[in-house]
């Protein structure tokens, strides 16, 4: 998901090099929403194919039976 961050993510951390700011602490209004829609327009989209690449990470787990 979100892979269409992926190249402004990466000029990001180019730009951003050294410094120890925390992504926390800038403005999350997303351009006046656009990010919102962007995002909403990926989602759907993720509905029928899968992307090759993303920002986000799904992880899925099993309990392990406590039998041995």
């Amino acid at each position: 998901a979100y892979s269409f961050l992926v190249p402004l993510a990466a000029a990001k951390a180019l730009v951003e090099r050294g410094e120890t700011a925390s992504d926390l602490d800038n403005n999350a209004d997303g351009l006046c929403g656009a990010l919102g829609r962007v995002a909403g327009v990926e989602r759907a989209l993720l509905r029928r194919v899968s992307l090759p690449f993303g920002l986000s990470v799904l992880a899925l787990g099993r309990k392990r039976s406590e039998q041995w």
